[in-house]
């Protein structure tokens, strides 16, 4: 008779593993269609806030991307033969998409743990690069701040209480200069620091005149500036400004009668990407600055 070693005792309701088993199902039915996609899998963090939109849709800000691919073609940009640079690049997501459609590929990720995912993304697609370190206004080592739960969120200027400080490089985009070709596109995520990322570019900037995307956030617009402190700077260097136009907020039942109508026949949007002369406060996932010389 063979002796037991150790035992527990161990108790789910039928519930949670019938609902556990229908979400893992459902996850792996995505995985493959996903993967077929991209034709590659995407190493991402678990639990985390863009690893879960990427395990859910396959892709993170999907609809953006794709409002930005097409904002560049109306404007006439060559994208084809046109570098993109991606500043706060996290693990890839807007990476890979965009070596789908540019030449070249520039991407700067400062943190150390989230650059070894990048890398491993980035490493089959001959027109990407990579750098670990951020873009600033010189070169500099920066406190980091990390959130585990969303590590696209860490930030060097708003301290996350309870995760892990860490010390990153930067450097101006300016430093580089001389290896840009065709620039046509900067984007720009890196949670409060996109003046300076701007400001330690205005060489790039003034030189090729590129789209600029970055995101914004409601806090940022106070009354220190006319907008944010970088809206006014893309203003004051001759840019235009862009975003989704903001939608008038609805009644709740209307929203409500909203969420039944789109329970059973889906989603219908119209997203239209319209000029503000003055972008309302707000949060902005992408705001789209373009130069008024490439304005239609």
């Amino acid at each position: 008779m063979n002796k037991v070693v150790s035992s527990r005792h161990t108790r789910r309701s039928f519930a949670s593993r019938f609902i556990d088993m229908m979400i893992k199902n459902e996850l792996n039915k995505r995985s493959k269609k996903h993967n077929e996609r991209r034709n590659a899998p995407v190493a991402v963090f678990g639990n985390d806030w863009i690893g879960i939109n990427i395990n859910v849709d396959g892709i993170y800000e999907g609809e953006y991307i794709d409002d930005l691919i097409q904002l560049l073609r109306t404007i006439n940009i060559n994208i084809e033969q046109s570098t993109a640079i991606d500043i706060g690049a996290n693990i890839g997501n807007h990476s890979i998409e965009f070596s789908k459609y540019f030449s070249r590929v520039i991407c700067f990720e400062p943190n150390p743990r989230t650059f070894d995912l990048l890398s491993a993304n980035t490493k089959r697609l001959n027109n990407v690069s990579i750098h670990n370190f951020g873009c600033g206004l010189s070169v500099e080592k920066i406190k980091f701040f990390e959130d585990f739960d969303n590590l696209g969120g860490s930030s060097s200027v708003m301290e996350i209480s309870g995760n892990n400080e860490i010390e990153i490089l930067v450097k101006p985009l300016d430093d580089l200069l001389d290896d840009f070709n065709n620039l046509e596109l900067i984007k720009i995520d890196v949670e409060g620091m996109e003046y300076s990322a701007l400001k330690g570019a205005e060489k790039v900037i003034s030189k090729f005149h590129p789209t600029i995307c970055l995101e914004q956030h409601e806090d940022e617009f106070n009354s220190g500036y006319n907008e944010t402190k970088a809206i006014d700077w893309l203003r004051s260097k001759g840019y235009r400004i862009f975003a989704l136009k903001n939608k008038k907020r609805k009644s709740l039942i209307t929203r409500r009668l909203n969420n039944i109508k789109q329970l059973f026949f889906g989603v219908n949007e119209n997203r239209e990407i319209i000029e503000y002369v003055k972008l309302p406060k707000s949060t902005y996932s992408m705001v789209y600055a373009i130069h008024q010389s490439k304005c239609l």
